[in-house]
């Protein structure tokens, strides 16, 4: 369900519709496009299933997924390695010290 409404409201139609509903209220859908149109239906009815155990106002919010903030599987693991790195450098420097450690 989670997947159909991100896809719904990441459309650029649905994005244009959107913002034509904002722009003017009273008659965007005389505005829009045959594709934008069924893009807003599309978005509108998969937030109505979504939101029946929810509740939900108004109209859903467009969804951008911005790629640069998710972590591939390699990014993870690289991040991983240098962290666990990092964590052998410290615990190295502290042994030659004569620290104690725990």
């Amino acid at each position: 369900m989670l997947s159909r409404y991100l896809i719904a409201l990441g459309l650029a139609a649905y994005r244009r519709a959107f913002a034509l509903t904002l722009a003017y209220p009273n008659d965007a859908h005389l505005r829009m496009t045959r594709q934008e149109t069924d893009a807003f239906r599309a978005a509108s009815l998969v937030d109505e299933q979504r939101a029946l155990g929810l509740g939900s106002t108004g109209v859903p919010l467009p969804f951008t997924l911005d790629p640069s903030i998710i972590m591939s599987g390699t990014d993870v693991l690289n991040r991983s390695a240098a962290s666990r790195a990092m964590a052998q450098a410290v615990h190295d420097a502290t042994i030659r010290r004569g620290e104690p450690h725990g």
